[in-house]
């Protein structure tokens, strides 16, 4: 299933993609001001599922089948990272109520390159928060983004008691990525032209008519 908008659509179906769904995004649901909360957006997409699912980022490469136990779990996300969620709290402007929480928490939050599960209900409640603290904060400590993409998911399953399944136990070391045949170009790394270039030559490798039509693409639409 694809979740994009017109625009977005209008580039992405001429690469034929195997979607067998397609459905778009309509951005009224919050003001002009905030559109560079692209997490908003992403959680949005989340929301609007009715059955279980697992969102993948754009910068993440999967080339093997992930384990089918994992895809049973209620909750799933790419991996578990440390951050200091209380201070995240306590430095917004308007917690909403998240202060209550903080006697549940520890500081732990998702990457979530990967992200879904079974309890698809869940992810309708999140959004619901990630809209109104959004409405009442414009930062926060640390990555705004983050925090309402991955540190926010972290809290309200803590404060449901809801275990969060992961990929990799912990940071995934260089190693264990390439056993799992998992790329994940977080943040930085898109713009690294080593990474870029490996994973370039891994789809050339193993998905060559993808290669190629990716490359016509580009040509006709003059990107490099």
């Amino acid at each position: 299933m694809l979740v994009c908008d017109d625009v977005s659509y209008g580039i992405l179906k001429l690469l034929n993609l195997p979607f067998d769904k397609t459905i778009y995004l309509h951005n009224d649901s919050i003001s002009k001001s905030r559109c560079d909360r692209w997490s908003f957006y992403k959680l949005q997409s989340y929301s609007i599922m009715s059955e279980p699912f697992l969102h993948i980022d754009n910068d993440v490469v999967i080339r093997s089948p992930l384990p089918e136990g994992l895809l049973r779990k209620e909750l799933i996300a790419q991996s578990i990272y440390p951050i200091n969620l209380i201070r995240q709290i306590k430095s917004l402007k308007n917690d909403r109520g998240l202060i209550s929480y903080i006697d549940k928490l520890n500081n732990t939050a998702f990457n979530a390159g990967v992200c879904g599960g079974n309890n698809y209900q869940f992810f309708k409640e999140l959004f619901d928060l990630a809209k109104d603290i959004m409405e009442h904060n414009e930062t926060c400590y640390g990555s705004f983004n983050m925090f309402i993409e991955e540190s926010l998911t972290s809290i309200l399953a803590q404060s449901k008691g809801l275990e969060i399944a992961t990929v990799f136990n912990g940071i995934p070391t260089e190693e264990q990525a390439v056993s799992m045949r998992y790329t994940h170009l977080a943040g930085g790394m898109k713009f690294d032209e080593n990474y870029i270039t490996r994973v370039k030559l891994r789809i050339e490798s193993e998905f060559p008519d993808y290669y190629n039509l990716i490359n016509n693409v580009c040509n006709v639409m003059r990107l490099t």
